[in-house]
C-alpha cells in the first residue's frame, strides 16, 4: 500500500538463477550457479520517503520507521507502520513524532528498537531546537509503551543539545537492545565545537531515562556498531566495534565487550586486510548480529561484502571472508552497506545494494541482492536478486542518505526493507520455520543455595508425529533437572512446556561453574528425529573467597594511536573479577619509571589507566598495591610489556 493505506496488487518471488554456462562477449563462465532458496514478495510500499529501518519483537510484531516530507509544513518528519502478523500486512503510514503537525525543522535519519514488554524506542536526527536552542542537528528519541499505538513527546538524547552550538552536528544514531530493558544508543558528532567524535548513551529502564557516557570514555570506545547476543543461557553480552588505522596504514576493527553495557573490556583489534576503509560512513556499512547460541557475525562492505565470524560469543574471530568469493564471475559493483540477520537456527541472510549487478546483466542501476548461509556463516550462496524487477527495471533501489537495506527474521519469515527514488519498500518470505527445538530461559541459572533455573521448551515447526524431548545435564554435581521427558504433539507443538533445573551445593571456592543442558528429540517424523539443542547454565557459587591477584596487564592505543591505555585485571582465587578494588601501579618506559597511577576496578575487575600522547618506546607496569574488601592481595605482578 502507499502512504494513504492503499494495498498493492503486485507480488513477486525471487527469480531462481540457474547458470550452468554464461557467456559475456567472448568470455564463457562455467560453474556459475546461484539457485534461489528464498522466495520474497513485496507486501508494502510508500511512494515517497527514505532511510527505512526495521525492528521486531521476535513474536510476530514488526515496526517500520522512515523519514518523509510533511505536505503541510514542507519539512521532513518520521513515519511508522506496524505489522502484527510477521510482516504479512501493515498498518497505514502515520507520523511518529508527535510534533509533526507543528514543527518546521527536519526530522531525519531514524532507527528503532524493541526494548521488551511492549516498549519500542525510536531515535533520529532532528533540527527542531529543544527549548528554543540552536538549529543544529541533535538526537531526539520517543518511546511507545503500546506497540506503536501512541508515542511520547520527543526529547533530546544528547546531553548537550541545548548548548552545543549551531555547528556541532549529531548524526547517524543507532540503537541496540537486549530485549529486556537495557538499550544503548551510539551516534557521531561532526562539525566544530567540543566533544566531537563517537558518542554513547545507555538506558536501563526500557528507554524511560538515558545516561550519556563521558566524552573521554566515548572517544576510547569502538561504538559505531553495537549489538547484544546470548550464549543460549540467557546470560548475554554486548559487543561494540568500529574501525581504526595504525601508523603503517593497516586497517583494524576495534572490539570491546560488556556484560551489562556499562563496564567494557579493553579494546582488541582485528586486522581487516583492507587497503582502505572510509571511517566517515563505516558506521552505516557495519552490521553486527548475534543469535542465542554464541554465534556472531560482523559484516561490512568496502569494495566487496565481507564477514568476520565468531562461534564463542565473540571471544575469537575468523575472517574476513568475502561473501561473493565462491562466485567471482557474479561479482557486482556494491554500493552502501550490508545488513545481516539470523533466524537463530543456523541460517543467516546478508542483503546489500549492487550496481551493475552480475557484470551488468541486471542493467547499470542498483538492485537488491541477498546471500544465504545455512552453517552459521561458514559458507554462503551466490548473490540472488530480491526485487523481481531487478531484471531490466533501470530504477535505483537505493537512496543517497547512507542508509543500507535492512533484514530481520521474525517467526519464520525473513523481512527486508530498503529505500530508493520510488520510496520505501518491504518484502518478505512466507513463514517456513525450520524444524528445531526452541528454548526460552525464564530464569537462566542455578545457585549452590538450591535456587532453580526455569526454561520454556517448544518446537519451531509442527511435527508429523509425536516428538519426545529428553533433557540431560552434563554435570550432576552442579544441577538436577525435572521432568525427565517432554512430549509434543501436532496439537501442542508450539505451546511452551517447562523444565526446571535445581542447583547442587559444594564446599569449594570454585566461582560460578558452567554446565550444559542438552535436549534430545526422538520421533517417527524424520524431520524431528534426532534434533538436539544445548543450553549453557552456570551454578552460582556460595563459598567466600579470601585472596586477590592481578591476573593480567594489557595495553591498547586510542583510535588516533596517540594515547596509551593500560588495563589491570584483578580476580579472586576462583578467577572471578573483583569489583571496587583500589589499585596503585607504576608505569615504566624503557626501564625508567615514568609515572604512577591509581584507580578502582569496575564490575568486570578491570581498572584502566591512560597515558596521554605516549611516545615511542617499550612500556611495562608494576602493581604496587591492591586493596579489596575481605581479600588479601598475593603481591604478584604478572609479566607484561608493550612496544609503541
Amino acid at each position: 500500500m502507499d502512504r494513504n493505506g492503499i494495498w498493492m496488487e503486485r507480488h513477486w518471488g525471487t527469480r531462481a538463477i540457474a547458470l550452468t554456462l554464461l557467456c559475456l562477449g567472448a568470455v564463457c563462465l562455467n560453474q556459475a550457479k546461484a539457485v534461489a532458496e528464498l522466495q520474497f514478495e513485496e507486501v508494502w510500499m510508500a511512494t515517497t520517503g527514505g532511510g527505512a529501518r526495521l525492528a521486531t519483537d521476535g513474536q510476530g510484531t514488526c515496526m517500520l520507521v522512515w523519514y518523509d516530507s510533511d505536505p503541510i509544513n514542507g519539512d521532513l518528519d518520521i513515519f511508522q507502520s506496524v505489522s502484527t502478523d510477521s510482516g504479512e500486512t501493515w498498518s497505514p503510514a502515520v507520523p511518529l513524532n508527535t510534533d509533526a503537525a507543528t514543527d518546521t525543522g527536519h526530522d531525519y535519519r531514524v532507527d528503532v528498537a524493541y526494548a521488551g514488554q511492549g516498549v519500542w524506542i525510536a531515535a533520529w536526527e532532528s533540527k527542531n531546537p529543544p527549548g528554543g536552542g540552536t538549529y543544529d542537528y541533535d538526537i531526539f528519541y520517543s518511546r511507545s509503551v503500546d506497540n506503536g499505538a501512541t508515542w511520547d513527546t520527543p526529547l533530546p538524547l544528547n546531553a548537550e543539545a541545548y548548548n552545543d552550538g549551531p555547528k556541532a552536528q549529531d548524526w547517524l544514531v543507532r540503537l541496540a537492545t537486549d530485549g529486556a530493558g537495557v538499550l544503548l544508543a551510539s551516534w557521531m558528532r561532526y562539525g566544530t565545537g567540543s566533544n566531537l567524535g563517537p558518542r554513547l548513551s545507555r538506558s536501563a529502564d526500557y528507554g524511560a531515562t538515558w545516561t550519556e557516557f563521558p566524552t573521554s570514555f566515548s572517544l576510547s570506545m569502538p561504538c559505531c556498531a553495537i549489538a547484544y547476543g546470548r550464549s543460549s543461557d540467557g546470560l548475554g553480552k554486548w559487543i561494540a566495534t568500529d574501525s581504526a588505522r595504525d601508523d603503517l596504514g593497516n586497517w583494524y576493527f576495534g572490539m570491546s565487550s560488556s556484560a551489562d553495557g556499562l563496564d567494557w573490556s579493553p579494546v582488541e583489534w582485528l586486522l581487516t586486510g583492507d587497503d582502505y576503509i572510509d571511517p566517515t560512513w563505516l558506521d552505516e556499512r557495519l552490521s553486527l548480529t548475534a543469535d542465542e547460541l554464541g554465534n556472531w557475525l560482523l559484516a561490512y562492505r568496502w569494495g566487496t561484502n565481507k564477514v568476520f565470524s565468531s562461534t564463542d560469543s565473540g571471544e575469537t574471530w575468523v575472517g574476513p571472508q568475502t561473501l561473493e568469493a565462491a562466485n567471482p564471475e557474479l561479482r557486482s559493483r556494491w554500493y552502501g552497506g550490508v545488513s545481516v540477520a539470523t533466524d537463530g537456527q543456523g541460517r543467516w541472510v546478508a542483503v546489500g545494494n549492487a550496481m551493475e549487478a552480475f557484470g551488468g546483466m541486471l542493467g547499470d542501476d542498483s538492485d537488491l541482492l541477498y546471500f544465504l548461509s545455512e552453517d552459521n556463516g561458514a559458507s554462503w550462496s551466490a548473490p540472488t536478486p530480491i526485487n523481481q524487477d531487478a531484471w531490466g527495471d533501470e530504477i535505483d533501489d537505493m537512496t543517497g542518505d547512507g542508509i543500507p537495506p535492512q533484514i530481520v527474521s521474525c517467526s519464520g519469515s525473513w523481512i527486508v526493507t530498503w529505500s530508493g527514488p520510488a520510496g520505501v519498500h518491504v518484502a518478505r518470505t512466507p513463514q517456513t520455520p525450520k524444524p528445531g527445538i526452541t528454548v526460552q530461559p525464564v530464569v537462566g541459572h542455578t545457585t549452590e543455595d538450591g535456587a532453580t533455573a526455569l526454561f520454556q521448551v517448544a518446537l519451531f515447526a509442527e511435527p508429523a508425529a509425536d516428538v519426545t524431548v529428553t533433557p540431560l545435564l552434563s554435570d550432576a554435581s552442579e544441577g538436577l533437572v525435572t521432568p525427565a521427558m517432554l512430549t509434543f504433539t501436532t496439537a501442542n507443538w508450539s505451546t511452551p512446556q517447562e523444565l526446571t533445573v535445581t542447583g547442587v551445593d559444594d564446599s569449594v571456592v570454585d566461582d560460578d561453574q558452567t554446565y550444559y543442558l542438552t535436549l534430545s528429540a526422538a520421533s517417527t517424523d524424520p524431520d524431528h528425529d534426532l534434533l538436539e539443542r544445548t543450553v549453557v547454565i552456570f551454578n552460582k557459587d556460595n563459598d567466600t573467597p579470601t585472596q586477590a591477584s592481578v591476573s593480567s596487564i594489557t595495553y591498547s592505543l586510542s583510535r588516533d594511536r596517540k594515547d596509551l591505555f593500560v588495563y589491570v585485571t584483578v580476580v579472586n582465587e576462583a578467577g572471578a573479577p573483583v569489583a571496587k578494588a583500589s589499585v596503585t601501579a607504576d608505569l615504566y618506559k624503557n626501564g625508567v619509571k615514568l609515572t604512577s597511577f591509581s584507580g578502582a576496578t569496575l564490575s568486570n575487575g578491570i581498572v584502566t589507566f591512560k597515558l596521554t600522547n605516549a611516545k615511542s618506546g617499550t612500556y611495562t607496569t608494576t602493581v604496587t598495591s591492591v586493596v579489596a574488601d575481605g581479600l588479601t592481595w598475593d603481591g604478584i605482578t604478572p609479566g607484561n610489556s608493550f612496544t609503541k
